[in-house]
């Protein structure tokens, strides 16, 4: 149903195999992350299906292997020939803590959000991730790797505390987990599934994050393939962070049973650094400039969506909808429409949702909560492309759509809408909860509740 592309959709370049040492380890990082075997030197990243979190995982895997990269020279040097001409060993490094950090940190912008909301219940405001695992690995094994995480990744040790109505956080001493046993080995079908998933959720109301209880794990013992089940308050990590930890844990397991001690290398900047960045960040004369761009989406953003009923909006009266695309379709979305409208992922289901809502609303301006990853490269000191935390970045976003109908201009409007955005949103939290003047922090409030929320996780 896309319209007619243009320009010559055939691949510009045939495959070249990469011939220097820089080029086969760059190749070796795109093929793992991208899972895209025979990857060419000249092949672009985002044709490959490449976009801005894999470009982040690119930067992390990359820094551990000695080579110095950033996720701007991945958007700028977009194939691996000219990454590679960029890359050398003598490359300045960024100087990262190294030993346990201990002492009180500043709120990040979306951890201000968080507490801005007084949620009922802010010790369940947790993700979770349910690992399959071979009945052979040795719970002392998994026990080991859980803490290692935990004194790598800082966060993991960091406790909130409400002085005098105002949150702020400290880091602990490290916690020693103890992995929880759970045998359910005699149960079966639908029975196992019920009991895991109510074990679940009684290890999931369990957090505190006042006495910093922010992660634990519980391991189902079954018949079939145990399963880890790790959870951890939101507070602290975020879907970026997920695929760190997955990484170090499973690098901490093989390395045991490799009677090799555990070495999960250096770390990137932690994120107490990150918080003071932004801290200073927020009133810098870059950010200020901002104002303007901010106040005009603010300002005209009264367009709520239409209701049938003048309801509460609460967690009881939710619904989840989901849709599934085939192999096909998304291999074409992934990857060969990006190619058509030199596009990322992000622009082509924005563009989706925005047509969907023009059609529904019947109104040509829609303003829409986008969230991102916020890893974004401020800071030339600081690298958190292995720092676990919670990053997130949020943003009212005001697009306008003339003609739904015409799919290839849509697009590209939208397209061109969303590279207008400054520094890709960042700057709108840094206004909103960490400028100095009250007044300005005032100004940039905005009832994200009354818009849609739009968030892309990435390739899992």
């Amino acid at each position: 149903a896309l319209p007619e592309p243009e320009g010559n959709l055939a691949m510009s370049n045939e495959y070249v195999a990469p011939e220097t040492e820089m080029e086969k380890r760059l190749v070796a990082i795109w093929q793992e992350l991208l899972g895209v075997e025979n990857i060419g030197i000249h092949d672009n990243f985002f044709e490959l299906g490449g976009d801005s979190i894999i470009s982040i995982q690119i930067v992390s895997r990359a820094n551990q292997d000695d080579i110095s990269l950033t996720t701007k020279d991945v958007f700028k040097h977009q194939t691996i020939n000219e990454l590679a001409k960029i890359n050398t060993k003598e490359k300045s490094k960024i100087i990262a803590e190294q030993n346990l950090i201990y002492g009180e940190i500043p709120l990040t912008p979306i951890q201000l959000w968080f507490f801005e909301q007084d949620f009922m219940d802010k010790n369940h405001w947790n993700q979770a991730v349910m690992l399959k695992v071979k009945n052979s690995l040795k719970i002392s094994v998994i026990e080991n790797a859980i803490n290692a995480l935990v004194r790598q990744h800082d966060t993991l040790r960091l406790a909130f505390v409400n002085k005098e109505g105002k949150w702020v956080q400290k880091h602990n001493e490290p916690i020693k987990h103890h992995l929880k046993i759970i045998d359910y080995s005699n149960l079966s079908g639908e029975k196992l599934s019920e009991s895991i998933e109510q074990y679940s959720s009684k290890i999931q109301a369990s957090l505190s994050i006042e006495d910093g209880v922010l992660l634990k794990a519980v391991l189902f013992k079954t018949n079939n393939q145990n399963e880890l089940l790790i959870v951890i308050n939101h507070l602290v990590v975020d879907g970026v962070s997920w695929r760190i930890i997955i990484e170090d844990f499973q690098k901490a397991c093989f390395q045991q049973n490799n009677s090799d001690q555990i070495d999960l290398g250096l770390k990137s900047s932690s994120y107490r650094q990150w918080a003071i960045k932004l801290s200073e960040y927020a009133n810098s004369k870059k950010t200020i400039k901002e104002l303007t761009f901010w106040n005009r989406i603010i300002n005209k953003s009264n367009n709520l969506l239409p209701l049938d009923y003048n309801g509460e909006n609460t967690e009881s009266s939710k619904k989840t909808v989901g849709a599934n695309l085939n192999k096909k379709l998304t291999r074409q979305l992934l990857k060969e429409t990006s190619r058509a409208y030199k596009t990322e992922i992000n622009d082509l289901l924005i563009s989706g949702l925005v047509i969907s809502l023009k059609k529904w609303t019947k109104k040509k301006n829609i303003t829409i909560n986008l969230e991102g990853h916020g890893r974004e490269n401020l800071f030339t000191d600081t690298e958190v492309s292995r720092t676990v935390g919670w990053f997130t970045t949020q943003f009212p976003v005001r697009l306008t759509l003339e003609n739904e109908y015409d799919l290839g201009k849509s697009i590209k409007s939208i397209k061109e809408q969303l590279r207008e955005i400054p520094q890709k949103g960042i700057g709108y939290g840094l206004l909103r909860y960490l400028h100095s003047d009250s007044f300005i922090r005032e100004q940039m409030a905005i009832k994200m509740y009354n818009l849609i929320c739009f968030n892309y996780l990435g390739q899992f």
